[in-house]
């Protein structure tokens, strides 16, 4: 895997210092060159190889780069496999013996067609239930008085804490929006929960003072829960629910929450329209008070909760007697068929996963990349995907997904990157793919060969040739780096002659032979 970065990591060759090559250092190498090639063979035989070899090296020993106006772009690789974006698991929902399978792994399906259908293993007697449920709900229906009541009374006694619904609105839609019309303290006690106290010292039944606004109550410790606090208090016609309150005990400040009832009591209703509000926040209330008169009330309470259980009866049984008659899945989407998990004559219970469905319409590309590299990478980066089986053909793509969790099996931390591809044309699941990730791009900028680069005294730094024959370090300050260039922010101009690192593995290179590190 190709590693960019935009620091230069320092190069084994550079492990000492590097200084120009003297005329006489270049001298000195030839003459050892001669001397090893005369040993290893004759004399006329060696001529030749000598000329050349003596030419190459000093031609690498002497050359130089140049400072160049140019782009620069810094590409980070990884490797993985092409997997669907979109996928179904097709689920059986009875237990059931499959009688034929239309599609097996592998085979592509289009949404709605079948893939397989399978025989009933119960019998009738759950539908026979079913049926007896039906009638019996009929038969309430019909001695249940279908006029809903013109009011709505309080279900306990209490005090009147808040009121959603006003006159005029509808019921239905004020229940959609509150959860209730109407909330009671059952117990005349509010509270107050103060969250990230430090409980140390604190106990149930602490002396404490509750704030809001100008006016103090006392109260006590109710509850304490990890690090939370609650603090009760009483109510009472002026104080109100929903506002902020800062809480004390024993003398230290906890913090504040907000106000609520300790014991809350929800008022609903199901249909009609608010034609007037009885009562009033905070005036208490007896059981069977009336808090709501409404109009174009048309069913009662009992009346619909009757008709909603046999809507859902009916959906019940219409369901097991299609069931009873064959059970049939079908795709939901179009895809191609993986993880089969059942052959035909197969008795399976319901719950079980027939198979997956993987979507064709759009793909991804997860591949590792380590953690020298991974802070580079972020979403919306651009991609080119290549793939083994898709011989010159690049596909493009864009980072949708950075994994923040590593795996570390050899070592090295490595994180999932995922790759968005924009096209879909001959790719299939499972495809082995090599993403190409743009992680910086520079246009019109300095450039250098990385070869010129060196660190002395810890700084990087460049050795230039003037045009009187004379040599001068410079400190430089890089930017983007590649495998061949950096971009030079600071400290080199265009048309510089710089000098290249010239190493023992040059030589050995030069020389055709290996040099092994320790």
């Amino acid at each position: 895997m190709e590693k960019e970065r935009t620091e230069i990591n320092e190069n084994k060759s550079e492990v000492k210092r590097k200084k120009p090559w003297s005329k006489k250092k270049k001298i000195i190498v030839a003459v050892i060159v001669v001397v090893v090639l005369l040993t290893c063979g004759g004399f006329v035989s060696c001529v030749a190889s000598i000329a050349k070899m003596s030419a190459d090296m000093m031609e690498t020993m002497g050359d130089y780069g140049e400072a160049t106006v140019g782009d620069i772009e810094v590409i980070t690789e990884g490797s993985g496999m092409a997997e669907a974006v979109e996928k179904q698991n097709v689920m059986i929902d009875y237990t059931c013996d499959v009688v034929t399978l239309y599609k097996q792994n592998g085979e592509q399906v289009q949404a709605g067609e079948v893939i397989a259908t399978f025989a009933p293993v119960i019998t009738d007697t759950n539908i026979d239930a079913l049926e007896q449920s039906l009638d019996n709900i009929d038969a309430q229906l019909a001695y249940t008085d279908k006029k809903g009541s013109s009011s709505i009374t309080a279900p306990a006694n209490g005090r009147v804490k808040a009121i959603y619904g006003e006159a005029g609105q509808d019921v239905a839609q004020v229940m959609q929006e509150h959860g209730a019309l109407m909330l009671l303290s059952g117990d005349d006690k509010l509270q107050v929960t103060v969250s990230g106290v430090n409980t140390d010292g604190i106990a149930i039944g602490n002396e404490a003072t509750v704030t809001i606004g100008d006016t103090e109550a006392e109260g006590k410790v109710a509850a304490i829960q990890g690090n939370d606090v609650t603090v009760t208090f009483e109510d009472s016609d002026s104080m109100e629910i929903q506002v902020e309150a800062s809480v004390a005990v024993n003398g230290t400040q906890l913090g504040s929450g907000m106000v609520e009832c300790h014991l809350p009591i929800t008022v609903t209703g199901t249909s009609g329209t608010i034609d007037s509000v009885s009562v009033d926040v905070n005036k208490k209330v007896s059981s069977g008070n009336t808090l709501f008169k409404l109009k174009n009330v048309d069913y009662s309470d009992d009346y619909m909760a009757l008709v909603n259980q046999r809507e859902e009866l009916v959906a019940q049984l219409t369901e097991a007697k299609a069931y009873m008659s064959g059970y049939t899945v079908v795709a939901e989407k179009t895809g191609i068929i993986s993880e089969m998990t059942v052959v035909e004559g197969d008795t399976v219970m319901a719950g079980t996963k027939l198979c997956t469905v993987l979507g064709n319409d759009s793909y991804q590309v997860k591949v590792e990349i380590d953690e020298l590299d991974i802070r580079g990478i972020a979403t919306g980066q651009n991609a080119v995907v290549t793939f083994d089986a898709i011989e010159n053909q690049e596909f493009t793509g864009q980072v949708s997904t950075v994994s923040l969790v590593g795996t570390n099996p050899n070592g090295v931390a490595s994180y999932t990157v995922t790759v968005l591809l924009n096209e879909t044309e001959g790719i299939l699941p499972g495809m082995s793919a090599n993403a190409k990730i743009t992680t910086g791009m520079q246009e019109g900028v300095i450039l250098i060969p990385v070869e010129c680069i060196q660190t002395m005294d810890g700084e990087k730094c460049v050795i230039r040739f003037n045009d009187d024959g004379s040599v001068e370090t410079l400190p430089i300050k890089i930017g983007l780096v590649n495998n061949t260039s950096a971009e030079i922010i600071e400290g080199v101009n265009e048309g510089d002659k710089l000098q290249k690192v010239v190493t023992m593995e040059d030589i050995y290179s030069q020389m055709g032979l290996t040099m092994e590190m320790e």
